[in-house]
This record gives C-alpha cells, structure tokens and sequence, in this order.
C-alpha cells in the first residue's frame, strides 16, 4: 500500500515522536512517504531515520507549501513508476526531441503509455521539462490502426516535442512512466 503522511512541521516533543513512531511503523509493510510543510526537527529526524521525507520548504508560504504538497501526491502515484538518476555532477544541456523507446504489455485491447521527463533540484521540487504519449493502437507514430493481442509485449517509441533545457549540477533526471497523465490528458 501507498500512503502519505502529511505533518505541519513544526512538531516538537511528544508530537514529534508520534509522527515518527507511526511513519516507522507504517514505513515496514507499505511504501510510505512524509510530507513536511516546514523544514526543521521532524524532516531531519525522519531523513536519518531512514524514511521517505519531503518538507515543502514552509518558509516561502503556506500557499507555496500547499502546491508542493499537491504535488507530492500527484507524484505519489501507484500506476507511475518512476526512475531517478543519481545527482548530476555537471550541467546537462537537452536540445531538440526527447525519445523514450518501451517494451510494454497491456491486458487491454489499447491503451495510452505516457513519458514525463523532470529535472528534480537539490530541495526535492520537480519541474517538467516534457511529455509525451502514444497508444498501442497508433505506436511508433502509425497513421493506421494497428492491432495490439493483449498480453504479447510490444516495443513502442515515444517522442516530446522540442526542448531546450539545461539540467544543473546536483539535479536529478526523473522518468515517469504511465498509462495516464492526468490531468493534463485525461
């Protein structure tokens, strides 16, 4: 199971302690991830503890936090799944057309396969850099209709619109990979 725990922050003492405890316990059977709207005691603690923790960086605004938090959810999904480079260790330019090559299987007739590609800064914010997506009834940029049996694995090519997009240093590069992109084509 997915959950996130979301906690204001500012938890010191016995609510500190509470949040933690839970956020371990809950951490040992289930894919688990601590959303902090501050920076301070509770993030730090929860990053050497070993558990999954994202603080929204409070110190700019609740209204700022929020959407942060918002968009850890969105990015919390089980239907995602998402690879990360390690951090960069020097800039990275892109220029020009991502491509993203898949080998898929679905047990439908068609379905839609997404590719989203991000640069994740050193405070864990994410931006999208691109997107795209194809079905299976029209993979690999077919103008016809191409019959897909569902079970039998296809390879299928993905490609963004132009870019141009520098990667810093210490930035991390996520690929998400879906079947949606909500709500963007929902």
């Amino acid at each position: 199971m997915r959950i996130m725990l979301f906690a204001a922050g500012g938890d010191i003492g016995g609510g500190k302690t509470h949040i933690l405890s839970l956020a371990k316990e809950l951490a040992k059977d289930n894919d688990l991830r601590l959303v902090s709207f501050r920076k301070g005691v509770l993030s730090d603690e929860g990053m050497e503890m070993g558990i999954d923790t994202v603080d929204t960086g409070g110190n700019n605004g609740i209204l700022h936090s929020i959407r942060l938090a918002f968009r850890q959810a969105k990015d919390f999904r089980p239907d995602v799944i998402s690879f990360v480079s390690e951090p960069l260790k020097e800039d990275l330019t892109m220029i020009g057309k991502l491509k993203a090559r898949l080998f898929v299987s679905s047990d439908a007739e068609d379905t839609c396969f997404t590719v989203k590609i991000m640069e994740v800064f050193e405070n864990g914010e994410a931006y999208n850099i691109r997107n795209g997506l194809t079905t299976l009834a029209y993979r690999n940029d077919s103008p016809d209709r191409i019959t897909y049996t569902p079970g039998t694995v296809e390879e299928i090519g993905i490609e963004t619109w132009d870019v141009a997009w520098m990667a810093k240093a210490g930035s991390r590069i996520r690929v998400d990979i879906s079947s949606s992109n909500f709500p963007e084509y929902a």
